[in-house]
């Protein structure tokens, strides 16, 4: 397939200009933004990305822009944008990276663990919702005797119940902060409460894709529905557990507030008794970390646009966008590897 098609991957931006410079030179079948990595596709360089939207309007040509988010409630609409939904694609990046770090192993549903927290909730980036999530936890006193962890302070938001401070759970994330190691508290945990990457949009990052890999029931606070994206997908809810009715709450406070509910019921649990919780789900555990690698392997998660890009790698040689190939080899290359 020849492919007259020009890209942009979003995590090269200090070469923006010059593929602006590039697309404006000749004619191109399509001109591509890959943004498979993030939802702010419109975050580029703050002066070359009008620019290029006002050429692509200017000759009529739509541009084309593959997102690793879901359409639900997508908080962005720009015209002569044609957007394509890769709302599985960290979920495969991150299965191959857990296997070449080798900074983590599964879980196997099945053995009896002896926990040390009721549940883990790892922060890094700060961000606006984490912050609201982490003032709740506070609220509730739910911070010191569980495993949370607590990096940076650098939004802007009033804190009401949090005394901020650094939280570390080990010393190795104060330096590297490698998304892919797990801390010894995760294994010592039952459950995880995620603060996923937005809470502007449902994305599926690196922070649900760990715990349906590796095996551990979870909650994420993010956008409403986002538990109904994972159901829609084929993933079993830990419904013996946790109580989703706040998944369909459209208020953030209110959603947040309803989600640590399911916090408070479980570390009123007695310690001992979570192995036969743990247990009781097996099953929907085991069923998930199947299920995610099924998906990650199916090329008809992938949007078609993706397809044509490997297919035109695989024919010529010619990697319109580096990482996309890189990371669809990686993945393959993992198929057979036992994680």
């Amino acid at each position: 397939m020849n492919l007259n098609y020009i890209g942009h991957n979003q995590w090269n931006g200090q070469d923006f200009p010059n593929f602006y410079n590039r697309v404006i030179s000749k004619p191109w079948d399509k001109i591509i933004l890959f943004c498979q990595n993030e939802w702010e596709w419109h975050m580029h360089d703050p002066f070359y990305f009008p620019k290029l939207l006002n050429y692509c309007k200017k000759i009529k040509q739509p541009l084309d822009i593959i997102t690793g988010s879901h359409h639900h409630l997508y908080p962005v609409q720009l015209e002569n944008t044609i957007i394509h939904w890769w709302d599985t694609y960290w979920l495969g990046k991150t299965y191959s990276a857990l296997i070449h770090t080798k900074l983590a192993k599964t879980i196997d549903p099945y053995n009896s663990v002896f926990y040390k927290y009721h549940f883990i909730c790892m922060n890094n980036r700060s961000h606006r919702h984490r912050a609201l999530l982490i003032d709740l936890l506070a609220k509730n006193n739910l911070i010191e005797k569980n495993a949370i962890s607590v990096h940076q302070d650098s939004v802007m938001y009033k804190w009401k119940y949090f005394s901020y401070r650094q939280i570390l759970l080990e010393p190795e994330f104060a330096n590297d902060k490698q998304q892919h190691r797990i801390p010894k508290q995760y294994y010592q945990s039952f459950a995880q409460l995620i603060s996923e990457s937005s809470g502007d949009t449902i994305m599926l990052s690196e922070k649900t894709a760990i715990p349906l890999i590796i095996g551990k029931p979870f909650l994420i606070a993010g956008q409403m529905h986002f538990h109904k994206f994972l159901r829609e997908l084929g993933f079993e809810l830990y419904t013996e557990i946790f109580d989703y009715s706040f998944d369909n709450e459209p208020d953030e406070l209110i959603r947040y507030e309803m989600l640590l509910e399911n916090f408070n019921r479980l570390s009123k649990i007695n310690i001992k008794e979570l192995p036969k919780l743990h247990k009781k789900i097996a099953h929907k555990i085991e069923f998930n970390q199947r299920k995610a690698k099924s998906i990650m392997y199916d090329l008809n998660f992938y949007p078609k646009i993706a397809l044509e890009v490997i297919d035109h790698y695989n024919t010529t040689g010619h990697a319109i966008d580096q990482w996309l190939i890189h990371e669809h080899e990686k993945l393959q290359n993992c198929k057979d590897i036992v994680f």
